[in-house]
């Protein structure tokens, strides 16, 4: 039986499209949808057996590896088995897959306890661990230390853009990209759908002609109200100039290093988020030098995103 040298760990199916060569390497997905994902939830048990089950499957992957690559490493599975993997000394790439990758422990912390998160502790043993050293919260969410040294950048989201000329756009089209916030932040639908059309139709005022991209996880209420107000999803078939305008999501990112027109409105929507990721923002638009009121186009380059390493505390 021929031993397999590489893991890779990824969580979602758009990471495959960086994974070009699989001989001689497993891939294992795993952050799978499951069937009743309610249920497990809401049932620390059934949460507590599959995490001690998958625990197992996966760490026995580790002994017969030399090299472990892994997409993001934010989530609980991905971490305990980056800790393992650095204590058999195994080569470890991790690979920033979104802008959320650079959500790592402060000292200060990002909020205080609360009974959620201390549920959390005791349901992934994380007791054991440093609190806003080892491990932290934003808001409910759990975030992980990572080494600098174990960072891998050539596959990254946006190292792996192909740079092009910077052209002037004098379009008079504007596409709107998409991110559900209001499901991430617990923000009103009806709050976030009005606020969005607000700005929207003040670009319809200013002579441009307004598109939305949507995200895949855009809730069919928040799309009917966009349609009902009378813009369209953009057909991304047609290739025509566009300028293009969002918040602050990961696919900016991407245009603006594929020298598209992108401008940010992060501050038109600020007051509709929490404290904590307005800190966020705020640390990475610093350390890129970014525009948040929709006036300067941003101008990224992959010399530019390397300086996010700097955020990672170690």
């Amino acid at each position: 039986m021929n031993k397999v040298r590489k893991l890779i760990l990824f969580n979602h199916d758009y990471h495959l499209k960086s994974i070009l060569n699989l001989d001689n390497q497993r891939c294992i997905q795993i952050n799978v949808k499951t069937k009743y994902p309610l249920f497990e939830v809401l049932n620390p048990f059934e949460l507590l057996f599959k995490k001690h089950k998958y625990k197992k499957k996966i760490k026995n992957e580790l002994n017969c590896i030399n090299e472990l690559t892994i997409y993001g490493c934010q989530d609980y599975l991905s971490w305990y088995l980056y800790n393992i993997a650095k204590k058999k000394g195994i080569k470890i790439n991790i690979v920033p897959d979104n802008l959320e990758f650079f959500l790592r422990p402060i000292e200060e912390g990002y909020s205080k306890l609360n009974i959620k998160q201390l549920i959390k502790i005791v349901l992934f043993n994380l007791y054991s661990y440093k609190l806003n050293k080892d491990y932290s919260f934003f808001q409910n969410r759990l975030i992980y230390k990572i080494e600098k040294k174990d960072i891998d950048f050539s596959k990254s989201f946006f190292v792996k853009i192909d740079e092009k000329a910077i052209k002037k756009n004098k379009t008079k089209i504007i596409v709107f990209i998409s991110q559900p916030y209001y499901i991430d932040y617990n923000i009103d639908t009806d709050t976030w759908g009005a606020k969005t059309k607000s700005y929207l139709l003040a670009l319809q005022e200013k002579g441009f002609t307004v598109f939305i991209k949507y995200h895949q996880r855009d809730s069919l209420k928040f799309k009917g109200f966009m349609d009902s107000c009378g813009f369209s999803e953009v057909d991304e078939s047609l290739e025509i100039p566009k300028k293009y305008v969002g918040i602050f999501s990961t696919y900016l990112f991407e245009l603006s290093l594929e020298g598209q027109h992108v401008t940010s409105v992060f501050n038109y929507f600020k007051q509709l988020f929490p404290r904590e990721y307005v800190l966020f923002v705020n640390i990475i638009s610093n350390q890129l030098l970014l525009d948040l009121d929709g006036e300067k186009k941003w101008s990224l380059t992959n010399k530019d995103t390397l300086k996010l390493i700097e955020l990672i505390n170690n």
